[in-house]
This record gives structure tokens, C-alpha cells and sequence, in this order.
């Protein structure tokens, strides 16, 4: 007949199970420390600052920085634009704004649309024998009219004398194509414009900016 022979464990002199997790730190469990909870701070009066400043400038950083009080506003306004909460506050006063006004980006880049490919050479009315080019204002379309960026009669005599005649010019100027065009080849991806973070800063502010990002990046290597 087999004889069927028992495991048992052995015990250290603490009587505790060799092998076990009591057996570590003197035979008793350690408790994780009591780490204090992490506290959900709003955003400071400088923080807020910018973030005003920010959407007022229509998104510069570094100009937004400056105008909150940052000492370095190159480097410190690109860091604002990356904490969770600041960039959190900048989407929903955004967000505020579409639903108030209506305002989406898809309005706006129709908008660039208009200014950038929008034919106003045909508002032009040129005298045959003169040359002379006036604007002909009657057949106007809507997307011409959205490319005026202002509007004046001017009322002036022309020749001296009894032989002077009231005359009357118009003046029309119109937003900028070159800008439109930009803004929506950005929109589209067409440029990889590096972000200059010392924007703005004199020498000795560019100085003392490179020094704190060496520094920032050696205490993080």
C-alpha cells in the first residue's frame, strides 16, 4: 500500500508562511501611503487673463501672453495653449460664441471664399475714347458686395474760375485677396508654417526665453 504523504507549509520563526506577501516588511502588509487627493484648482487670474486675450487678438499666443502680464510671452504663451484646462476654456467660450452668434467655420471659409476668387473687374465701366475706368455699381452681385471693404463719394471742382465744374468721384476699397487666400490655404493644410514662440520679444527678452527652454529641457533630460 502507497503511503500518501502531506504538503505542508513552512512557517519562518515569525509564523508566517514562507513565500507570502506577509512574509515582506517584517511579516506584515504595508499599506500604500496616503497620498492627500489632488485638488481641482481653477484657473489662476493670469490664466483667465490670456485666455480673454487670446480670443480678442483672434489667436496669437505670444501677443495674448504679453497682454495677461507673462514675463517670457514666447515660450509661455505656446506652454498656455497646451494645458488641458486653459485650451478646455479656450472650446467652450468658442463654442459660446458659435451658438451665439451663429459663427462656424464653415461660414467663415465661405467668406475667404468670396474675397479670394470673386471677379469685381467686371464692375469696371471704361470710356471708349477717354479710357478713363469708372465703377458700375448697378448689376452688383452679393459676393461682390461681400468683398467691399469700404465706400466714399468724393465731391470736388474741377478747372478755376467761372469755368470750374462740380464733379464727383466714387473711391471703393476692398479687403485683401492675398490674405484670404492664405488664411484658407492654411485651413487646407497648404502650408507648414513653423511657430516662432520669441514673436514679438526684444533681444535681451529672446536671450533670457532661450535660456529658460535649455534649461526646461535639461531638468526634463
Amino acid at each position: 500500500m502507497a503511503k500518501i504523504y502531506s504538503r505542508k507549509s513552512k512557517k519562518n520563526t515569525l509564523g508566517v508562511k514562507q513565500g507570502s506577501e506577509d512574509t515582506q516588511w517584517g511579516g506584515k502588509k504595508r499599506n500604500p501611503p496616503n497620498r492627500p487627493k489632488k485638488i481641482d484648482r481653477p484657473l489662476s487670474v493670469m490664466q483667465m487673463a490670456f485666455v480673454r486675450k487670446y480670443l480678442e487678438n483672434g489667436g496669437r499666443p505670444t501677443v495674448a501672453a504679453r497682454a495677461a502680464g507673462y514675463e517670457f510671452p514666447g515660450p509661455e504663451g505656446a506652454r498656455c495653449l497646451k494645458h488641458p484646462k486653459i485650451a478646455a476654456e479656450i472650446a467652450k467660450r468658442t463654442k459660446r460664441l458659435e451658438d451665439k452668434h451663429n459663427v462656424t467655420m464653415d461660414r467663415v471659409v465661405k467668406e475667404w471664399e468670396k474675397l479670394a476668387f470673386t471677379d469685381i473687374a467686371s464692375l469696371l465701366d471704361i470710356d471708349d475714347e477717354s479710357g478713363e475706368a469708372n465703377w458700375d455699381l448697378r448689376e452688383m452681385t452679393v459676393a461682390q458686395r461681400s468683398c467691399m471693404a469700404g465706400f466714399e463719394l468724393i465731391e470736388f471742382k474741377e478747372g478755376k474760375g467761372v469755368f470750374s465744374q462740380d464733379k464727383r468721384k466714387t473711391k471703393i476699397t476692398f479687403h485683401n485677396k492675398q490674405a484670404a487666400l492664405d488664411c484658407l490655404a492654411r485651413v487646407l493644410g497648404g502650408y507648414n508654417d513653423s511657430i516662432d514662440v520669441n514673436e514679438g520679444l526684444s533681444r535681451a527678452e529672446r536671450v533670457s526665453a532661450g535660456r529658460t527652454r535649455a534649461a526646461m529641457r535639461n531638468k526634463e533630460d
